[in-house]
């Protein structure tokens, strides 16, 4: 269910750390369902020694990375700690913080009960002791400590508790999830804002809360009563786990006084101020990590970084260790096909193998030496995506009818039914298209009422599939100056109606044609034609479900019998579109059903147009899969949490004042005697203390820096929680 994972690295034995391990590995409980794993990153041998014998008698796995020497990084220990993983849930707790027994039988359950959601994310708050604070909780049995240590919370101890961070590095979230998002980034060194950091991409993907005002803004703290800052939309994700009474103590120990401290903290901070805003304006995330646990390789051609990799990370985490290199990277193909039975890869990912000749000619190598593969790429249907095992588009056996021809049983096919009738009469397409007008509006628009429509929908010319897969239509060029014949050589009442492809920005002309406007949604032309010709284009299968005869120039993957027709010439095509053999309603049902329910992974997608060499192009920049498929693996079916708490949520209430007045006028100032001058004297905002920088000898702890009836409220909150949000929606109500 959840592993539990420590970073930990000591200089030698009288290092305090090594103490606190020692303890940690004795004391720290250990439930059912829970398991231990400490990573060490670079101690020297004797120290990992000594901790190994600890963890075996305890029965906690250790690793070490082994990178004595190198700045300390708890982050690259997590991240490794949760790529050898093998539970659906993580979480991290350094070894200063402890609890008794009931804090992780209560975590147990409640992630037994857990939100299905693949988003869910979770913290555990903290208590930060003073050197008195600790020595009396540690002189106490672990169950009374907890309960008197709350005790002194809710009363603002100041004495025993330094300070309250509902916010911590203390996450909970499920494994996959992590993977997915990149764990923590290596470019922070040293102490300070990587927690933030990777809090933030979380919480951003989480959908849990409303985000805070001021959001980029490092002045408000835990403690402070405004909804505005990072600090206060991060503290949403614990305090409910404090009121619950589900919370760690954080041991005091001195503060180490390490060389550039100061520096390094301002650099770590600049670099959490680049990432967060790059994330709001870019969507820009760290690439995802690899399964470690696995068993499996993979060897994926493409840069690390690139956008189609950073789009798929949710795949990623489910493709064992994966390595990346560039088709560049190899001399030839028997270089390529030699790395990959030297490393023992188990497949090759490939992005669009026809993408470009280098990509290709490993593509090829890859067929002729038997050699297992992946095929990435959109598919057809809105929202959905392949990862094909053999082969791309036309040029794959996925789609031969031995794959779906079969008979359907009654709740497959009404299925089936369903998603035809939904995607028709909705307006959700691959590209962007205007709004809908009706097929009797767009008849009426271009004059073709009494006429048949033959519907044309242009590709774009450098697309893979024209390129390679073109047939008898060569190029779009002469696809064009054939329709031009066409028109001349069907019956008088047919029209050639033809639509440029939502990202060129020209077309050949094509004379005696109708041109549709460019807004023009392709759904309404579908619904308004009596035939459909392509080259192969993916609306030539959007075709087959609005039930049109569908002709194909050049080869396609959905070109079978009782599906759509392949035609090689122009008189083929009059001969054939005069028929109006319209597809067989089964296979369309069959193949729908094979595409939606079997091959096609589906996913929400987000794009961005980018300008290539003066064409644009729509890039996916992330894809948050709902159904993943990849061969050979059980179909992942994923929950999203989509809707964050309303505003008039509960867990706002500790914010419900400043929430309140939102919106509100600022009440007008007094005037002052005419005889001197008016001034607007600036509105007074309190100080709030930096709760995070608090010293052992500060005492302002956060429960008794705040108003009397906030004190009161928390104090309640603490002792009472059902009754304080019981109260809390009475008081709102009323």
């Amino acid at each position: 269910m959840l592993t539990i994972i420590t970073p930990f690295y000591a200089r030698q034995r009288d290092d305090y750390l090594y103490e606190r391990m020692r303890r940690f590995v004795a004391q720290e409980p250990l439930v059912e369902g829970i398991h231990r794993l400490i990573v060490d990153f670079g101690s020297p041998q004797h120290v990992v020694d000594d901790l190994a014998a600890y963890c075996q008698a305890a029965d906690i796995r250790l690793l070490s990375l082994g990178r004595r020497g190198e700045p300390f990084s708890a982050g690259a220990c997590r991240n490794h700690g949760a790529q050898v993983a093998s539970t659906e849930f993580i979480a991290f707790q350094d070894v200063d913080l402890t609890a008794p027994p009931s804090v992780y039988q209560r975590l147990a359950r409640s992630l037994r009960l857990a939100s299905p959601n693949f988003n869910h994310l979770e913290c555990l708050p903290c208590l930060y002791l003073t050197p008195a604070g600790t020595l009396e909780y540690e002189s106490m049995e672990p169950e009374a400590a907890k309960a008197r240590f709350q005790e002194y919370f809710a009363e603002g101890d100041v004495e025993r508790i330094q300070m309250y961070a509902p916010a911590t590095s203390a996450i909970v979230l499920r494994r996959s999830f992590y993977l997915s998002m990149g764990g923590m980034r290596q470019e922070f060194f040293g102490h300070g804002y990587e927690d933030f950091e990777l809090m933030n991409r979380l919480a951003w993907k989480a959908r849990r809360f409303i985000r805070s005002h001021d959001y980029y803004s490092h002045d408000y703290k835990y403690g402070a009563l405004e909804y505005r800052g990072y600090r206060s939309f991060f503290s949403l994700f614990g305090r409910q786990n404090m009121a619950s009474g589900m919370f760690f103590c954080h041991l005091y120990h001195p503060t180490p006084a390490l060389p550039g401290y100061a520096k390094r903290n301002a650099a770590n901070r600049m670099l959490f101020e680049r990432f967060v805003k790059a994330l709001d304006t870019d969507l820009e995330l760290p690439p995802a990590l690899c399964d470690g646990a696995s068993t499996q390789r993979t060897l994926a051609l493409s840069g690390r970084n690139t956008i189609p990799m950073k789009s798929i990370r949710m795949a990623i985490a489910h493709l064992g260790n994966v390595v990346y290199m560039e088709p560049g990277d190899f001399a030839d193909a028997q270089t390529f096909v030699s790395y990959v039975r030297e490393n023992r890869f188990n497949r090759v990912l490939f992005l669009t193998p026809y993408g470009n000749e280098q990509r290709l000619a490993l593509y090829h190598a890859c067929k002729a030496d038997g050699i297992p593969f992946l095929v990435f790429d959109r598919g057809a249907l809105p929202g959905s995506w392949f990862f094909d095992p053999c082969g791309f588009n036309a040029d794959s056996a996925s789609y031969a009818p031995p794959k779906w021809n079969f008979p359907l049983s009654a709740e497959a096919k009404e299925a089936a039914e369903r998603y035809i009738d939904a995607l028709v009469s909705s307006e959700e397409t691959l590209e962007e298209n205007g709004d809908r007008i009706g097929a009797e509006n767009l008849r009426a628009k271009y004059n073709l009422h009494g006429k048949k429509v033959l519907f044309v929908p242009m590709q774009r010319p450098g697309d893979s599939v024209i390129r390679h897969f073109a047939g008898h239509a060569e190029s779009v060029e002469n696809f064009c100056f054939v329709l031009s014949q066409l028109s001349l050589r069907l019956p008088p009442d047919w029209r050639v109606v033809v639509k440029r492809h939502p990202l060129e920005t020209t077309m050949p002309p094509v004379p005696g044609a109708i041109e549709l406007a460019p807004a023009t949604h392709v759904y309404d032309a579908l619904s308004a034609c009596d035939a459909v010709l392509t080259v192969n284009s993916g609306v030539g299968l959007l075709s087959l479900l609005f039930g049109k005869p569908t002709y194909n120039f050049g080869s396609a993957f959905y070109c079978h019998a009782g599906l759509s027709t392949q035609v090689c010439g122009l008189e083929d095509i009059v001969n054939r579109v005069v028929e109006l053999r319209a597809p067989s309603q089964e296979h369309v049902l069959r193949f729908v059903h094979y595409l939606t329910d079997v091959f096609y992974s589906f996913a929400d997608t987000q794009c961005r147009k980018v300008n290539e060499g003066g064409a644009t192009r729509n890039v996916a920049v992330n894809l948050d899969f709902t159904e993943l498929r990849l061969p050979g693996q059980t179909p992942r079916t994923f929950l999203w949490r989509t809707e964050p708490a309303r505003k008039n949520s509960p867990v706002y209430d500790f914010y419900r004042e400043y929430i309140a007045r939102m919106g509100k006028p600022v009440a007008t100032p007094t005037k002052v005697a005419a005889s001197k001058s008016a001034t607007t004297r600036a509105p007074i905002k309190a100080a709030v203390p930096d709760v995070q920088k608090a010293g052992p000898a500060s005492n302002v702890p956060a429960a008794r820096r705040m108003p009397g009836t906030t004190a009161r409220k928390l104090s309640k909150l603490i002792r009472d929680p059902r009754r304080f949000f019981v109260d809390a929606v009475r008081n709102r109500v009323g």
